[in-house]
Formats: C-alpha cells, structure tokens, sequence
C-alpha cells in the first residue's frame, strides 16, 4: 500500500480522477495537472503540453525510499 500527500494553499479545490486504461491517477488544482502512475510498470515516458518527453516512474518503483523519523526522504543509490 502506497499512500501520497500533498498540500493545497489557501484551500484551493482539487479534482482527481483515476485513469483505468493507464492505472494514473490525475489531480487537478489551479497550479495546474499532477499525475501519479499507480501501475507496476517501472517506467514510462510521457510528452508535457511543450512537447517536451519526460520520464514517469510509477510508486512501486520506488521501494528503496526510506521515510526517516526526523521527517526527511532518504534516496537509496
């Protein structure tokens, strides 16, 4: 179980809506879109509304991340 938790300002609304076909899951804010591939698919590349590719890297990939007690992201590499 995966669990992820961001924080809006001011109390903005937030939409979400989980894309079967992919396993994504798109939340939509006023900042603008964030997705999170839910999927066991390591990795995928995605094109940003530039054109420009980037790299999706579902949660699962990311088991060696370790939370610390002082609340800091260990990066294992």
């Amino acid at each position: 179980m995966y669990r992820h938790e961001s924080f809006q300002l001011w109390e903005s609304t937030v939409s979400g809506i989980l894309l079967s076909s992919t396993n994504d899951f798109l939340a939509v804010n006023k900042d603008g879109l964030t997705i999170f591939a839910l999927g066991s698919r390591q990795r995928r590349e995605v094109i940003d509304c530039n054109g420009d590719s980037r790299m999706l890297h579902s949660l699962a990939s990311m088991n060696y991340l370790k939370h610390d007690p002082a609340n800091v992201v260990v990066y294992a590499n």
